[in-house]
Parts: structure tokens; sequence; C-alpha cells
């Protein structure tokens, strides 16, 4: 087992790209962190924690598909054996595809919510029990988005049904953990300059307009670390000026 006494072990899923990848880069930047990347491509995740160490950082990779419960399970076996714990575990992963309902296939629909719902719900019974052991800070952070308050949005219906979905996972859990002092927190960010846009039939956005996603990383860790009898239940993180 690794000596990680005094670090905090972040494991961050869909960390290969996007917003997963640039929350890692940008959390490792600040040594009492230690972070572990997970999705499903060993390649692109070797290449995050290249980065990161190469930098000064310190991350660890384990390769899994958050929809796969044997996955889920390999993953938490992983980080008992390498950490003992977990401090802070962020469900990240999830992918947007965007077309009117009735063009939707039933594989699209289920590829969304098995990965935004169902792939939350498994990583965070797995990985509970190893915050359980950890000492602060302990904290569960859920990536809905602003969609998941504002659904006003078309095209987006099976999107913005799993982010209400984690909202709601969020909202119930937290009053399951607040007794064993564990922070849920539900991050709600607009609109985020990464390719996420570039797939699944999105619309370009103004990169000057929307979210930094080392911004978004930075207001991550601070919440992370806050210290005292405090927890940000729910925050919503928008540009000044969205487009």
């Amino acid at each position: 087992m690794i000596n990680n006494e005094n670090k905090t072990i972040i494991v961050i899923t869909g960390a290969s790209s996007g917003l997963g990848r640039d929350l890692a880069i940008s959390l490792a930047k600040h040594k009492e962190n230690h972070v572990v990347l997970t999705a499903r491509s060993e390649n692109k995740l070797a290449e995050v924690a290249e980065q990161i160490n190469s930098a000064g950082g310190k991350a660890y990779v384990f390769a899994a598909d958050i929809t796969e419960e044997r996955d889920v399970i390999a993953l938490s076996e992983f980080l008992k054996n390498t950490f003992g714990r977990v401090n802070v575990l962020i469900n990240n992963a999830g992918l947007g595809i965007f077309k009117p309902l009735v063009d939707l296939s039933s594989e699209e629909w289920k590829v969304m919510n098995d990965t935004m719902v169902y792939g939350t719900f498994l990583c965070t019974k797995y990985i509970l029990p190893l915050i359980l052991e950890s000492v602060e800070p302990r904290h569960i952070i859920i990536n809905s988005s602003f969609w998941g308050i504002k659904g006003d949005t078309p095209l987006c219906t099976a999107y913005i049904a799993a982010k209400f979905a984690q909202r709601g996972m969020s909202l119930s859990l937290r009053e399951e953990l607040r007794y064993h002092n564990i922070k849920v927190t539900c991050l709600m960010p607009g609109s985020i300059n990464t390719p996420f846009f570039d797939y699944g039939g999105g619309w370009p956005h103004d990169p000057n307009r929307i979210l930094s996603s080392e911004d978004l990383a930075e207001v991550v860790n601070d919440i992370i670390h806050y210290k005292g009898n405090l927890v940000v239940e729910e925050i919503v993180v928008q540009a000044v000026n969205p487009d």
C-alpha cells in the first residue's frame, strides 16, 4: 500500500478528456491532492497521467467502464489495495447527444442514462465505503449541469433527464451522509470550453463567453478543501456573459 497519509485522494470519473481531464490536471497542481483517473480508454488516461506526473503532480490510472458493475468493483478493489481509503469522489463522466426526441434511438437514450445515472450510482455505491474509512476531507461531488435545474432547452430530453436525476440523487444522498460528516455537493456548471459540443450534434459556442474548465477546477478545489462545519450543497457556476 502506498504511503499517502497526508494526501487527499481524489477519484475522477470521465478523466480521459474534457472537463474530467482538465479537473485532474488542475487539481493535481495542488500538492496535497493525489488524483486517480478513470475512464474507458487506458491510453488516453496514461497521456493525462504523464502530463500530471511530469509537471510534479501525482496521478494514478485505472481504466474502467463505469456502466459495468464488475469494472466498478475492480476499481474499488484497486483503490482499497493501493490507498486503503478515498477522500473525494467526483462523479464527472457524461456525454450528450442532442436531437429531437423522436429521432433519438433507444441505444442513445440508454447510453446517456447508463453513464450519468447508473454510473454515478455504481461509483458511489462501491467507493463510498472507502470514503467512510478516510479522514477529512470526505466529499462526494456529482457533476450535474445548469440544465439540471433549467430544463427548457429543446433537443436535450435524454441529457436533461439524466442531469435532473443526478441532482435528485445528490439531494437524497446528502441527507443520508450528513450524519457521517460526509459532504455532498451538486455541481451545476453552464457551458464549458471543452470538446463536449464537438460531438453528439451540439451547437457552436463562443469560447470567450463560456466557462474555462481551469477556472471551474479551482472552484472545485476550494469546495473540497473548505474547512469547518460547512458544505456547499449546490453550486451553479456560469460565465459572466454566457453564450
